[in-house]
């Protein structure tokens, strides 16, 4: 047997799932904006991270440089202490 569905009942169920369907739409694109703000909240603290550390990085290159220019000065100053006191050493033997 055959069950024959009033057309205004049908028009009324389908008006109520369009409803449903248009709530369901506008959640939905809030939550696609909600997405879109945390996304730029995301991007712009990266951003800042990111010279964060791009800065430390510049600071850190400055750091090496001046440890090789100390490290060079102590190796040089070694050196000529060394060479100092080998001269002395030669000198003195020879004067005894």
């Amino acid at each position: 047997m055959l069950k024959v569905v009033p057309l205004r009942t049908q028009v009324v169920r389908l008006q109520e799932e369009v409803e449903a369907n248009k709530a369901k739409m506008a959640k939905l694109e809030e939550r696609a904006t909600d997405r879109e703000v945390q996304l730029g909240k995301v991007e712009a603290e990266l951003t800042v991270k990111t010279e964060a550390l791009e800065k430390a990085k510049e600071e850190l290159a400055l750091q090496v440089e001046a440890f090789w220019k100390v490290k060079t000065e102590l190796i040089d100053n070694l050196l000529f202490f060394t060479c100092l006191v080998v001269f002395l050493a030669s000198h003195y033997a020879f004067k005894c």
